[in-house]
């Protein structure tokens, strides 16, 4: 038996596989670190002594005193392109604490980069991990560092291959403080429930082809459903997100599953009857039999991959969607009472000053109640990435820069990466108007939910701009 400290580093970030962005993205909430979640319940299951710190959501948490308290063999971080100068510092912190401990890393940076991660000239400063896992499954990949020699250094361990296995994150749960993850929409305890795992559509911009090599694999929905329940009876929470690339991939998995909620909420429990739930789904897969079944099963609001709201954008990034599959899945939300959260993406590689401004018009037109404006990130491995590194449009080298706010390239039709940015700016301010902000409220209330989001982290999120500050807030010091 091996002790296991897992740790969420400082620095505000969201580190959850490839969600690597600012918590200003959404409203400033911390939430439940569903990877290490994971990772805790497989090495829990197998044997080993498992404990959780949060550096980030706890601010009474003391790395020092937990390290000398428990005295880990093996520290796992959470990490991603953005934090990775926080995340690395904090590795080397831990080992000058104590050089016996092996301090490791897992998700999309060390997938995408592979051996070049461990090379100083990648990120412009050391690297102080000892090891990484790379691929979807890093909770089987550390089950194998965990049989092999912690004294090696530079160690990679590719999970790529490994059966995905479905875990059930029960067994963690009591390790984590639940009252520190919130909704952002509401300011309540909120959670994290793996649902199916992994994403068998391969779109160019994306790193979720390579980090699950283009695999899809899903639990039981019984089995989602009970762990709704232990979720709500146990951790007090009432809201959850079924984390996963799309919650309605196969529509016998979703219908099963919205089954199972349905019922979940005839318990005589008060607290089985009033939860709410989000989810993801690409808009081609929502049809109005689908969207009237997750309406009663307490679905509260779902995030939908528009990318674009023009035609020959869509069809060069690869994604199985149209702007009449946009506009359809966001009309159909509304005609349900859903919260309908849009993410599209500015900057793509055949955009134009056209085609960005189409889509800026047509979200800020649309029935969106929600919307996160990013800035197209060629992260390395990706096909975006060799697509524009081949043409000489990526203006930004320093991958802690790699993050959703940022404007990294510029495109084919010539629109430069600092115009995308001034796009975010204008698309941000046009799309948050007074009367859609009312709307948001509205659709809470009906659920019997108040509006809680800070709408002026929300709305500035910049992380450029907050790593500068944070930089010059720390020379001051």
């Amino acid at each position: 038996m091996n002790k296991v400290l897992l740790i969420e580093p400082s620095g505000d970030y969201i580190r959850l596989d490839r969600c690597m962005q600012s918590i200003n993205s959404w409203g400033g909430a911390y939430r439940f670190p569903l990877n290490l979640s994971r990772i805790a319940s497989h090495l829990i299951e197998i044997g080993h002594e498992v404990l959780f710190l949060d550096l980030q959501a706890d601010k009474s948490s003391n790395l020092g005193k937990t390290i000398n308290t428990f005295n880990p063999d093996l520290c796992i971080l959470s990490s991603g392109f953005p934090s990775m100068a926080i995340d690395s510092a904090l590795a080397n912190e831990i080992k000058a604490i104590s050089g016996q401990i092996h301090v490791s890393t897992f998700g999309v940076a060390p997938t995408m980069m592979k051996d070049k991660f461990f090379l100083k000239k990648s990120w412009g400063f050391e690297i102080g991990f000892d090891s990484i896992v790379t691929g979807g499954e890093p909770a089987l990949g550390y089950e194998r560092l965990l049989s092999m020699d912690l004294d090696s250094r530079n160690l990679m361990i590719s999970s790529s291959m490994m059966k995905f296995k479905s875990i059930n994150t029960k067994l963690s749960r009591s390790i984590f403080n639940h009252e520190l993850y919130k909704s952002p929409f509401t300011g309540q305890n909120a959670t994290y429930i793996e649902g199916t795992y992994g994403c068998p559509f391969r779109c160019n911009f994306c790193v979720v082809p390579i980090l699950y090599e283009g695999r899809f694999s899903k639990r039981a929905p019984q089995d989602i459903v009970d762990e709704f329940k232990y979720v709500i009876l146990n951790n007090n929470v009432q809201q959850i997100t079924l984390w996963d690339e799309g919650t309605t991939f196969q529509k016998s998995f979703i219908n099963e599953l919205c089954d199972g909620l349905i019922e979940l909420r005839k318990s005589k429990d008060h607290r089985l009857r009033s939860f709410v739930w989000t989810t993801r789904s690409t808009t081609e897969l929502l049809d109005e039999d689908i969207v009237r079944k997750m309406s009663l099963s307490g679905l509260s609001g779902i995030t939908l991959g528009i990318e674009s709201f023009d035609e020959r954008v869509l069809d060069n990034v690869e994604k199985n969607i149209s702007i009449e599959s946009n506009y359809n899945a966001i009309n159909l939300l509304d005609k349900y009472g859903i919260i309908s959260i849009g993410h599209i993406i500015l900057g793509h590689l055949h955009d134009s000053t056209a085609s960005i401004e189409k889509t800026i018009e047509m979200a800020v037109k649309s029935k969106l109640n929600f919307a996160q404006f990013y800035c197209a990130v060629p992260y390395p491995g990706t096909k975006l990435h060799e697509m524009a590194s081949s043409l000489g449009l990526i203006k930004v080298k320093d991958l802690t820069k790699y993050e959703l706010s940022n404007p990294i390239m510029d495109t084919i039709s010539g629109v430069s990466h600092i115009e995308i940015g001034q796009y975010r700016e204008e698309a941000i301010s046009r799309f948050w108007t007074q009367a859609r902000w009312r709307r948001l409220g509205q659709l809470l209330k009906q659920k019997g939910l108040e509006n809680s989001i800070n709408k002026d982290k929300l709305t500035q999120w910049n992380t450029q701009v907050d790593n500068e500050t944070k930089l010059k807030e720390n020379c001051c010091s």
